[in-house]
């Protein structure tokens, strides 16, 4: 992003440019939004939210040296699963990054519901994810081997329903839902291996578009019509 960010040994974030002639273009002044997920949740202060929040502002946290930026967090003492940070404005995002912390441990019945997925079927789509369908109502997501380049963008799945009035609400507009996902949320990874399950809605389903992005658009995506199955 704007910044490089660099975790230390002391369970420091440093945020450090060296833009520091050209503040216009570093967005100076713009909070940095920094949202902590912890292994386990019942480490944070308040266990219901899923994630800690903080927005670190440069007058609380900027220092500057010769002619970088330099912004400094502490992070708590817990076990990290994964870090969400950027800079925002009203506008948006201005620049957003993720890091993920040691690997969670497998997810045994995740992994078992995998393999009896892919025991049973052949997938529906086939590209960075080979993705199965299993029970007709959840999405099995799969690639092996596996590395954190491969799952750190988030997935979007956009599901289109035989009617839709069977939408909620706010995507009655849109004439799909959408259920995106980040990984850690849905999956688990096992040796170099990485799955994901997600579950799909209860109405009739005719087509569901899937892959993943970045703020430039998708890196990749499949399509499969349950009408031709």
């Amino acid at each position: 992003g704007d910044f490089d960010v660099y975790l230390t040994d002391d369970r420091q974030l440093l945020y450090v440019s060296d833009r520091c002639d050209d503040p216009e273009s570093l967005n100076f002044g713009a909070p940095i939004s920094l949202l902590i997920y912890p292994v386990d949740t019942a480490d944070l202060p308040e266990p219901g939210l899923g994630h800690e929040f903080n927005d670190l502002h440069y007058i609380d946290h900027f220092i500057m040296d010769a002619k970088r930026h330099i912004v400094i967090f502490d992070l708590p003492d817990y076990d990290i699963a994964r870090i969400s940070t950027g800079q925002y404005t009203d506008r948006g995002r201005i620049w957003d990054g993720k890091f993920y912390g040691p690997k969670h441990k497998p997810d045994i019945d995740l992994l078992r519901r995998v393999d009896q997925a892919i025991a049973s079927r052949e997938p529906i789509i086939r590209d960075q994810f080979d993705i199965y369908l299993a029970d007709t109502k959840i999405l099995v997501y799969v690639r092996e081997p596996c590395s954190s380049a491969d799952y750190s963008d988030d997935f979007f799945v956009h599901v289109i329903p035989s009617d839709p009035q069977d939408l909620p609400e706010h995507r009655k507009q849109l004439q799909f839902d959408n259920l995106d996902f980040d990984f850690f949320d849905r999956g688990t990874i096992d040796g170099k291996r990485c799955a994901a399950l997600i579950e799909l809605p209860d109405y009739d389903i005719v087509q569901i578009n899937t892959g993943q992005y970045t703020d430039q658009g998708p890196t990749w995506q499949g399509e499969f019509n349950a009408t031709d199955d």
